[in-house]
């Protein structure tokens, strides 16, 4: 059994993870990884959403929330250890945070309120067809424009990302110009069927 000395970082945001991951584990994630190829394509991609405040009761999910599949060129058995991570990008394919004059930069976290990392999941869509997927139910943005989201995949068993994609641009509107939600599709329902928590509309 490995001592704490034998611990390596794995991923330096992910303090819980180097917690846990001893070196032969480490090693060991390593070589599985390497042999498979992911390739992630957005299934879902947000359209507009309400300005979110800025405390997390003010968080205003994008809508429709952003869904992100990925593929694998042979079989996983850790699909598990596959986690996405979201940056706001201008709709130029900017930073957020280079977008702006030094003088007024800020951290891209302030801009985005809930959950920015997903895990992966095995869930079936609408035509009960098993894939894997990142879910982001939450994720609200708390300023006014048009946006894109950078999506990047990492392995727990590498400090650098796999592959990696960008989104559609989408609109964040102020509360008085929201033009209200839109229904859910069939992919939303199949989730939420499947007990993934995501706020499911059925507009009259």
């Amino acid at each position: 059994m490995s001592s704490m000395k034998d611990r390596e970082p794995v991923f330096e945001e992910f303090s819980a993870i180097r917690a846990v991951l001893t070196f032969p584990l480490f090693r060991m994630l390593m070589s599985q990884s390497e042999s498979v190829t992911p390739c992630l394509s957005i299934v879902q991609e947000p359209v507009c959403g309400r300005m979110s405040g800025y405390t997390s009761a003010g968080t205003r999910p994008l809508d429709p929330i952003l869904i992100v599949k990925v593929d694998f060129t042979e079989p996983v058995a850790d699909y598990y250890n596959y986690i996405l991570i979201l940056r706001l990008y201008t709709e130029s394919g900017i930073p957020i945070e280079e977008a702006e004059p030094v003088q007024k930069r800020r951290k891209t976290r302030i801009f985005m309120k809930g959950n920015t990392v997903a895990c992966c999941q095995s869930l079936h869509n609408e035509f009960n067809e098993y894939g894997y997927y990142f879910v982001f139910q939450d994720l609200g943005i708390s300023t006014t424009g048009r946006f894109r989201l950078y999506c990047q995949l990492y392995h727990i068993g590498h400090s650098k990302p796999v592959c990696d994609t960008l989104s559609s641009p989408f609109e964040i509107f102020s509360a008085g110009k929201y033009p209200g939600l839109r229904n859910s599709g069939p992919l939303m329902k199949a989730f939420k069927d499947q007990g993934v928590q995501c706020q499911y509309h059925q507009l009259l």
